[in-house]
């Protein structure tokens, strides 16, 4: 893979042309014929662009966009001369010893998964490993012979890892690694500043590097910090030097609690559980789960605390939550834009 940062770089301009095209198509005035030829163009680039705004459109359903990317059904031929029968048959033959031959070693993946805004994805892996992928969140999974990688690039996944002594599953993040062979924890990169880890079950060890320039690099100058138990949290800045990271990581290392934990991973199961977080807080987590552009209109209402469980698929509840029991008002001035402020008050 090429830099990773750049890979990075690169999938969210690739989401970012996808969502204007979404919008586009959203909006009440027809493509025209140029803007469709120029959509046509850029569906045409590659299939990461396809699967992409496929991804998006799943929420949106743009009637115009299913046609473009719909396939086109196979022509159907019923004549097959006997060197196909032949090559078909050899092909069967293949595959069946293939089959008898088979291990798990063998089983050499590299792929990117992706959760568009307001969506989470659940995976199951070839070594029989799941992933809980939150919204507006994205993997890059390598596996190798020797061992079992994944990369976040962005948001934050929960990993359930099946035992193999053989190939360590490791965790790669803003310049730190989490390490397990079979256990369950999750990765978070909160804010853009924060990597967050959080062991359910079973340990982890957790390591930083010191010059992550690129994955090579990344791995080699990874050094251990701790080992990390069922129940234990720690959150590091990914701005500071390695030095500093490596000292936040064992000094904010703590035990939650059975409800905190339980609170941090509702939105495995699809929820938000908010228990004094400010408005601000809030807002910002729901980035992940709406391409509403969310402004909060008066300053003194971010510190606003905010007390409540809610769906992930249902953010229009949450909202009228605000309205009904914290005098709020939820004003949608634009097709993507929702402004919350004060209730007014009667004079």
């Amino acid at each position: 893979m090429k830099n990773f940062s750049e890979f990075c770089q690169n999938r969210n301009n690739l989401e970012a042309e996808a969502w204007r095209w979404i919008v586009r198509l959203d909006s009440e005035d027809s493509l025209t014929k140029r803007e469709k030829d120029q959509l046509i163009e850029w569906l045409g680039r590659s299939p990461a662009h396809v699967e992409t705004i496929k991804t998006f459109n799943e929420f949106w359903t743009s009637p115009v966009l299913d046609e473009l990317i719909q396939p086109k059904p196979a022509k159907t031929k019923v004549f097959k001369p006997m060197w196909a029968v032949a090559a078909s048959l050899m092909l069967v033959l293949f595959a069946a010893s293939w089959l008898v031959n088979y291990s798990p070693e063998q089983e050499l993946v590299q792929t990117t998964y992706a959760a568009a805004i307001g969506q989470q994805q659940k995976l199951q892996l070839a070594d029989g490993s799941q992933i809980v992928l939150d919204a507006n969140s994205q993997i890059e999974v390598d596996y190798t012979v020797s061992a079992r990688d994944i990369w976040l690039i962005k948001g934050k996944a929960y990993f359930i890892v099946a035992k193999d002594k053989n190939r360590p599953f490791n965790v790669y993040a803003a310049s730190g690694r989490v390490q397990a062979v079979g256990t369950e924890f999750s990765v978070n990169l909160a804010k853009k500043q924060q990597l967050q880890v959080q062991v359910t079950e079973g340990k982890v060890a957790l390591a930083l590097a010191n010059n992550p320039s690129n994955q090579q690099s990344y791995r080699d100058s990874l050094q251990h910090v701790t080992y990390m138990t069922a129940g234990e949290y720690t959150e590091l800045d990914r701005t500071t030097s390695f030095s500093q990271g490596f000292s936040q990581a064992i000094e904010n290392l703590i035990a939650l609690s059975k409800t905190q934990l339980q609170v941090n991973h509702a939105w495995i199961n699809g929820e938000l559980i908010f228990t004094g977080q400010t408005l601000a807080e809030v807002v910002n987590q729901l980035h992940d789960y709406t391409p509403l552009s969310i402004e909060i209109a008066e300053p003194e209402l971010r510190s606003l605390k905010i007390g409540g469980r809610f769906r992930v698929d249902r953010i229009e509840e949450l909202f009228k939550n605000l309205e009904l029991n914290f005098d709020l008002v939820v004003h949608k001035t634009a097709i993507d834009q929702i402004s919350i402020r004060s209730k007014p008050t009667d004079n």
